[in-house]
């Protein structure tokens, strides 16, 4: 279970959503959790459209400007990934969203820049060799263990 609450800014509701986000209301992202899929998109789609979190993150956090536009680019705007036999780009993970915001907000964890090492590596190794997303994962995970899964 996650400790860390997020505040998610001008989120408004919709009809796939039972949560209300406002400036006021705060909420940690589940995979356990149908809505939460449908949040996770619509904060990679506003993610998509500024560089302001990514400013944030290098304030807040101390990473390099470099690193976080290559995670971002990797996690949620990259359409070439290869998955399953097909080219596509990555499904909204609720996860991730946890990790981004609490880097947003200065509140990273220890498993947060884990799991963005574990995302810079595997942008990285899935560049270089021109593998599908499982061979660059699997190779990432020989050396960052994810902390989705713990492996």
């Amino acid at each position: 279970a996650q400790s860390a609450e997020l505040a998610f800014g001008s989120m408004q509701k919709t009809s796939k959503t039972k949560t209300f986000f406002t400036g006021g209301r705060i909420k940690v992202l589940s995979r356990n959790e149908y809505d939460d899929w449908d949040i996770a998109e619509t904060l990679y789609a506003t993610w998509r459209k500024s560089d302001k979190d990514i400013e944030a993150i290098v304030k807040n956090s101390g990473l390099k400007r470099s690193v976080v536009e290559k995670i971002k680019r990797h996690v949620m705007v990259n359409d070439k990934h290869i998955l399953d036999g097909r080219i596509g780009r990555f499904n909204a993970c609720p996860e991730f969203c946890n990790t981004w915001q609490r880097l947003i907000n200065g509140a990273g964890t220890a498993e947060d820049f884990a799991f963005m090492k574990h995302e810079h590596f595997e942008s990285i190794y899935e560049k270089l060799f021109k593998t599908t997303y499982q061979a660059a994962h699997d190779a990432t995970e020989l050396r960052y263990i994810s902390p989705l899964t713990g492996k």
